[in-house]
């Protein structure tokens, strides 16, 4: 059997380039993003001092956006065409891309030394824009001494004995300006979702080791773990890390 190639595994599903007007896009049904006031301006100051650098893009099929439904709706405001790249995918394929592509591309860490570089001689109109570029570049004020690695491992172990801290199922856990929900990701957003204001990271399904990255620290978290075992592990770590007095139970 002849191997084929991871090459012509990856199909260009591209069709065609338009630009078009906003009014003839249609947005997905499906598409589960949603975009506070902070990203908006965001990106109003982007195409406001570059413009279009990006195609949205539409599949073909069904007419639907997969990817660029905040770009459309800024276009619509302002009464201007967009570029548009238009894709051949079913139905499965739509939702796949749908749910994947801005999660994979927010999977990147960021180096803020580079960041920091890169826009110390850029100068755009507009403050959002600038500040959350500055954040990106800034390490968090609050962030730890950093640790040689052998000492870091070592903190981030976790015991396989049952937890100090004993957590039931449904309670909200205060940790610092964060919280730990036990309750599930997929039922419990009656109890949690309340707590996802403007500028709050989710972090559905948490452990140690993800939990006291920086960006965790540096950002208001809404934890959700329905394990109860694992959630008292989580506060056991928070505790060693940040002190008994960070934490405050339900």
């Amino acid at each position: 059997m002849t191997a084929t190639s991871p090459a012509a595994l990856w199909a260009n599903r591209i069709v065609r380039s338009a630009t078009v007007s906003p009014a003839e896009l249609r947005a997905n049904p499906l598409n589960y993003r949603r975009h506070p006031a902070h990203q908006r301006a965001a990106l109003r100051e982007m195409l406001d001092t570059v413009g279009w650098v990006q195609q949205v893009v539409v599949n073909e099929r069904s007419g639907n956006l997969v990817d660029g439904h905040l770009r459309v709706d800024l276009a619509e405001t302002e009464g201007v065409d967009v570029p548009v790249l238009y894709v051949d995918l079913s139905d499965e394929e739509e939702r796949i891309v749908l749910a994947a592509l801005d999660p994979i591309a927010a999977l990147a860490d960021v180096d803020s030394t580079a960041l920091a570089e890169l826009i110390a001689d850029v100068s755009i109109e507009g403050d959002t824009l600038m500040a959350l570029l500055g954040e990106l570049a800034a390490p968090p004020p609050d962030a730890p001494p950093a640790r040689a690695a052998a000492e870091y491992l070592e903190a981030m172990k976790v015991s396989l004995a049952d937890p100090e801290h004993a957590v039931e199922k449904g309670e909200v856990w205060r940790v610092g300006d964060s919280h730990l929900a036990c309750v599930s990701v997929y039922d419990g957003w009656v109890t949690y979702g309340p707590l996802l204001t403007a500028g709050a990271l989710l972090v559905p399904y948490p452990t140690p080791i993800v939990a006291l990255t920086a960006r965790a620290r540096a950002t208001r978290t809404v934890m959700v773990q329905p394990d109860q075992w694992l959630a008292g592990h989580l506060l056991d770590k928070f505790a060693q890390v940040y002190g008994e007095d960070a934490i405050e139970a339900p």
